[in-house]
């Protein structure tokens, strides 16, 4: 079962996007169930099939003001979709049943256009050519730093914030 995770405190994800990183300045008075409803606070769904991966990406980002939401396969994900849509993707290449390929695949066939991240443990440079024309919006190879994570994250969900 899929795990919805939304954070109250806003200060980091303002002061890390409100530099002129995509996020508009707001009051943090504003009203937090507000800011999430109204799709402020931007909404990541990862999937990975390691416990430990998905456990440790969600405390970061939501120690960082996002909403996410963790799937433990490729499947759980796509069958989550039909009721809402992340602004954004984290999602590993290689799990059980389907892979991170296949999982991307399925979204661009029926339409989805969800800016994706590929997570990694493979050091093959042919991956990035791979996931770049899979229309990756990043390929991130495990172990990844925060920052690095925050700025793919940034990269991906910045159109969608202006």
């Amino acid at each position: 079962m899929p795990k919805l995770f939304c954070t109250r405190s806003l200060g980091s994800i303002v002061g890390y996007f409100s530099a002129g990183r995509g996020l508009p300045n707001f009051s943090l008075s504003m009203n937090p169930d507000f800011l999430i409803s109204s799709r402020i606070l931007p909404y990541i769904a990862i999937v990975d099939d390691d416990p430990s991966v998905l456990k440790a990406i969600r405390r970061l980002l939501g120690s960082c003001g996002f909403c996410t939401e963790t799937f433990a396969s490729g499947r759980i994900f796509l069958d989550a979709l039909h009721g809402h849509s992340p602004d954004c993707v984290l999602l590993d290449l290689h799990m059980l049943g389907l892979t991170g390929w296949e999982v991307q695949a399925e979204m661009a066939a029926v339409g989805y256009s969800i800016p994706v991240i590929f997570i990694t443990g493979d050091s093959d440079p042919a991956v990035w050519d791979k996931a770049i024309a899979a229309g990756a919006t990043a390929l991130l190879r495990k172990p990844f730093s925060e920052c690095q994570l925050l700025e793919a994250i940034a990269l991906a969900i910045t159109p969608i914030l202006i």
